[in-house]
């Protein structure tokens, strides 16, 4: 009976601990995504939409910073993914600048060819988060 009571309460310990954490952790909202046609970094009607959404939203938080991430699939050569992927970021920083974002508030990298789960769609991409003050 002591055994079940001291695990029950080392379980509750670990419980509350990953509560705690829980609560620090805030996770950047909303994420945009864009999604694009092999080999292209040029943003689509949806695309500038998408961003032109994201810059709204980064401007209601003057505090708020944005991240962009470069994706691209695995299908081509490293280096031609790691340029498409740097390509597809730069045009979405340039468009959010475009959209009244400050330069300054703007963190911007690429990851190169990435693997996928169902298509490689999913891996031709760009993704923006609005990061909150204080998260």
């Amino acid at each position: 009976m002591r055994r079940r009571a001291a695990l029950l309460a080392l379980t509750m310990i670990g419980l509350s601990g990953c509560a705690t954490v829980a609560q620090q952790y805030h996770p950047a909202e909303p994420k945009f995504v864009i999604f694009y046609s092999p080999w292209s970094s040029t943003l689509d009607q949806k695309g500038l939409g998408l961003v032109s959404a994201a810059a709204q939203e980064a401007l209601k938080d003057p505090a708020a910073t944005v991240q962009v991430v470069g994706f691209a699939s695995t299908i081509g050569t490293d280096e031609a993914n790691q340029k498409l992927s740097e390509q597809r970021a730069q045009t979405v920083l340039s468009q959010l600048i475009a959209d009244g974002v400050p330069q300054s508030r703007i963190t911007s990298m690429s990851r190169g060819a990435t693997s996928y789960q169902m298509s490689a769609i999913e891996a031709r991409r760009v993704e923006i988060d609005i990061i909150r003050a204080g998260f």
